[in-house]
């Protein structure tokens, strides 16, 4: 009778394989008839009317297949489905309770399955197969894809971070999986959650990354990150996936911290789901340029009350469990004097400080206009005041814990360790102050970066080469946005044709202007020199449209350590007395030190990817 149980099981669980492979099949081919329909002009179809024209480019037709409201989700549920086979595949091995009861496992893929029906739900309600309104005669041609969204930073931008948000739904799943089944202690779940939540951080890091030297070279304002409500709500689940991950670190040397590992598992999807619906409710749509204006009200609405439900369940099931949690886990203690693991655990309390400062920044606006309360204009001065000593302190606590052990050390010791660090510390604010940096917050941060980079460069073994790549990495980054943000400055400049000018310590010309056609748009091409390297900034400006507002795409010279920056404003003929002058009015804008905070983003990428492959 046992026997035949067992096979029975196995019976269904190898039908249940098989409708999931069906299913990816059927989402599969899905997206491969949206491609299709964008690469071959097939414009009855509004989605592709809407995004793609006869001129596109043939690759920003396939990237404008997924920019829309419809192709996102379609791209999203073909990531989840993809990320799914994997989870198939890992938990393939664990065998079912016998006992009649659901194992852990099985509750997982049931939380799995569950949110694929959603998210197919919000799909069929936006429909990228949906005919165009005006379909009954012959469609010439679409309206076409923005000018800004084609940029080759832009083609892998969307992919990467809906892969990553696919990747965060795993630990979400197992660790309600294993609240639910009161299996606490098990090793192979927590394993599951760090390693998914670990390949969820790559991605989506990866996918801010492009996005940011997409905002850089494509929206003209100077800058890589602007504190835009939708950046915000993707910067929340980095975060709190940041703190998961270091929060293993702790579980795997000590078995500690394992209800704050559930909790961030539990919390890090909710806020995915966060950035989806103030991106595709319009809400939004004052406060971001990434935010859809108009979309399906149906999937909308299906998003909010998931992301409702899934928020309250969750913090339901973590306040529900902690008692019994604390019964039956007795992990090491970590605070009973000050050590590496300790400082780890205050870090972790910092990145999670920060993403809730992010949150009251990113929500507040919104909240305050929606309740109809006057509404709440937050700044980039509202995160600096508080991400400034928030950083200062994680950058502090990060170069302290190479200099302690496990266990207990002497206060004499740890104080002749300090030294080195320190020194070079106040040695380098010295010359920060001297250089020009004045801000007292600033002059703290270049501190703590020192002490932070001396210490992890000198300090860390051979063993933790990804976290050093990382961590070195950060201080780079950090070091280079403070250098960029004190020194950054802009003007607006009319430049008369074959006249220099001086603009800071450069010299720019603007030697002539190229005109010319291209599909829906005539494009002006200023063709500058700046310290005699070539710079072509464009205007483009809709040919059957004249109410559209022109498209201003900037460029960037690098001339040393900095970038100069020339967005084009505006090109008219100015009369004078003898003849017309040709006048290009810019905005210029010096970065300085832009390409150190590439630079430290690329070694914690590296880093990140070394950790992967090191564990494997």
């Amino acid at each position: 009778m046992v026997k035949n149980k067992k096979n029975a099981r196995a019976n269904n669980y190898l039908l249940l394989q098989k409708i999931y492979l069906a299913f990816f099949v059927i989402v599969l081919l899905c997206f491969v008839i949206n491609i299709y329909n964008f690469v071959t002009d097939n414009f009855i179809y509004s989605a592709v009317y809407e995004h793609s024209s006869i001129s596109q480019p043939l690759v920003y037709k396939i990237s404008a297949s997924f920019s829309g409201q419809s192709g996102s989700f379609l791209l999203w549920l073909l990531s989840t489905t993809v990320v799914g086979l994997f989870l198939w595949k890992d938990i393939s091995k664990e065998q079912p309770k016998g006992d009649g009861r659901f194992s852990w496992l099985q509750i997982a893929e049931g939380v799995f399955i569950a949110f694929l029906i959603i998210l197919c739900g919000a799909f069929f309600s936006s429909n990228p197969f949906g005919l165009t309104p005006q379909y009954g005669g012959n469609i010439v041609d679409g309206l076409g894809q923005s000018i800004l969204l084609q940029s080759p930073y832009n083609l892998l931008h969307p992919p990467l971070l809906f892969i990553g948000f696919s990747l965060l739904l795993i630990p979400f799943c197992i660790a309600v999986a294993v609240l639910v089944s009161k299996d606490y202690a098990n090793g192979r779940a927590m394993s599951l959650i760090l390693k998914y939540n670990k390949y969820g951080m790559l991605f989506l890091f990866a996918g801010l990354g492009l996005g940011s030297l997409w905002a850089y070279h494509s929206l003209g304002w100077g800058g890589f990150w602007g504190w835009d409500t939708i950046e915000n709500a993707a910067l929340i689940p980095l975060l709190l996936s940041f703190a998961l991950l270091h929060c293993g670190i702790i579980y795997k040397r000590k078995n500690g911290l394992l209800k704050t590992s559930y909790l961030l598992a539990l919390l890090t999807f909710p806020t995915i789901l966060l950035c989806t619906f103030l991106a595709r409710s319009g809400i939004a749509a004052n406060y971001s340029m990434h935010s859809y204006v108009s979309g399906s009200n149906l999937a909308v609405t299906i998003i909010f009350y998931c992301l409702s439900a899934i928020l309250l369940f969750s913090i339901g099931l973590f306040i529900f469990s902690i008692r019994s949690i604390n019964k039956c886990y007795n992990p090491q203690s970590i605070s009973e004097y000050w050590n590496k693991h300790l400082a780890t655990a205050f870090g972790i309390t910092l990145l999670v400080c920060i993403a809730f400062v992010v949150v009251v920044g990113t929500l507040l606006p919104i909240l305050s206009g929606y309740f109809g309360f006057h509404t709440v204009g937050i700044t980039s001065q509202f995160y600096m005041s508080w991400l400034v000593p928030l950083s200062s302190i994680l950058l502090i606590l990060l170069g302290l814990e190479p200099m302690l052990k496990e266990y207990k050390i002497s206060w004499t010791n740890f104080t002749n360790r300090l030294l080195l660090e320190f020194s070079l510390g106040i040695v380098v604010m010295l010359v920060a102050f001297f250089c020009g940096v004045s801000r007292f917050d600033y002059l703290i941060i270049t501190f703590a970066t020192t002490f932070a980079f001396v210490s992890v460069l000198h300090r860390s073994s051979k063993r933790s080469i990804a976290a050093t790549l990382t961590h070195t990495g950060l201080c780079v980054f950090i070091a280079a946005t403070m250098l960029y943000g004190n020194f950054y400055g802009g003007v607006e400049a009319d430049l008369q044709q074959g006249e220099p000018v001086m603009i800071g310590d450069y010299r720019v010309e603007f030697v002539s202007m190229k005109i010319e056609n291209i599909g829906k748009y005539i494009k002006y091409t200023a063709n500058m020199k700046c310290n005699n390297l070539e710079c072509q900034p464009a205007i483009y400006i809709a040919s059957s449209n004249i109410d559209k507002p022109p498209q201003l795409v900037p460029d960037v010279v690098r001339i040393g350590l900095c970038d100069l920056y020339i967005e084009p404003l505006d090109y008219y003929l100015s009369p004078n007395q003898w003849n017309s002058t040709t006048i290009l009015r810019v905005n210029a804008v010096q970065n300085p030190f832009m390409v150190f905070v590439w630079f430290g983003g690329v070694m914690m990428l590296v880093g990140i990817v070394v950790g992967i492959v090191r564990k494997r």
